[in-house]
């Protein structure tokens, strides 16, 4: 919070085995002065406070119990590692990831808030918004290219490594935000917007 003119400074904490996309999370963060990066290794323990760490599951698994917040990167539905339990433990897509994402994520993470899809979530008017202008997520469009290949829910999870479950949460997603009744219709939808 500001305070006396000048924001707090978040310090954060990069724990990732993968030396190249630990130095991409790293270089993210220093764009921004809002942030500092205290700590970078390829895991844990973080021997100093932080306000947030940012780890792959990996990583993050010796991290488990109380602490800063966690912000996890890595994919939903993996088996890739143990993630963390607490409130504002949060998981953050590796696929796609895009600067302006590691910033707003370690931000609102910081912040207690909860960062990472929302498979349960209820469609919103930013949703169909998204859906109207052409913007989808990454992983939607995906899952639409391979509906589009003619994939099944299975094969699609195989290929991009997620569960049958969360394939199915994205195509209902995807399905809201195009304004379709049906899978065949979301990709066609996105098709004929030049979506995928």
């Amino acid at each position: 919070m500001p305070t006396g003119g000048h924001r707090k400074v978040i310090r954060v904490a990069v724990l990732d085995e993968n030396d190249i996309f630990r130095r991409g999370l790293v270089a993210c963060l220093e764009t921004d002065e809002a942030f500092l990066v205290a700590h970078e290794a390829r895991a844990g323990p973080v021997p100093e406070p932080v306000d947030v760490v940012l780890a792959s599951a990996l990583a993050a698994t010796g991290l488990a119990g109380p602490g800063p917040p966690k912000l996890i990167c890595g994919e939903p539905g993996r088996t890739d590692g143990r993630l963390p339990d607490g409130p504002a433990d949060t998981v953050l897509s590796r696929t796609g990831l895009t600067e302006e994402q590691v910033l707003a994520a370690v931000r609102a993470t910081a912040c207690g808030l909860f960062v990472g899809p929302g498979p349960t979530r209820q469609g919103t008017a930013q949703d169909a918004d998204a859906g109207r202008d052409g913007v989808l997520p990454e992983r939607m469009k995906d899952v639409l290219r391979l509906l589009a290949d003619g994939y099944g829910t299975r094969e699609v999870a195989e290929r991009i490594g997620f569960s049958e479950r969360t394939v199915k949460s994205v195509v209902q997603q995807a399905q809201r935000r195009l304004g379709a009744r049906s899978r065949a219709q979301a990709v066609a939808e996105g098709i004929r917007r030049g979506i995928i």
